[in-house]
């Protein structure tokens, strides 16, 4: 946990800021839970704070994704190749820049630097 988690470390015998490893705690004080402030420690598993946390996580239902639920026909490798499939025509980037280009120039007629260099990408 230590490798995972970047909050600052509580002792788990007596709830201060240090690690469980360098607590002076005597063995005759009373533990002192991080989570409820019981007099227990706080990796107790009876913990009334732990149990609440344990049991949100047990009934919380895992997310539900629309996309698992709509299931494909699964193609076989010759109708995945087929001619039949459709062909996408894309428009050259070219023509999209010049697009681009001819629909700012009326729009910015004094940056000329940057729309000199737009034409010269699209040629």
């Amino acid at each position: 946990t230590r490798s995972f988690c970047y909050y600052y470390p509580r002792c788990v015998k007596c709830d201060e800021d240090h690690l469980s490893e360098s607590c002076n705690k005597s063995k005759d004080s009373p533990a002192r839970c991080a989570l409820c402030s019981g007099e227990h420690t706080a990796n107790y598993k009876g913990c009334p704070s732990y149990k609440k946390i344990i049991k949100k996580i047990v009934t919380t239902p895992p997310p539900v994704h629309t996309h698992d639920k709509v299931k494909s026909k699964a193609k076989t490798y010759v109708e995945a190749t087929s001619s039949n499939s459709t062909n996408f025509n894309f428009e050259p980037i070219s023509n999209i820049l010049s697009q681009f280009v001819t629909q700012l120039l009326p729009h910015y007629p004094t940056n000329f630097t940057f729309i000199d260099t737009l034409k010269l990408i699209t040629i």
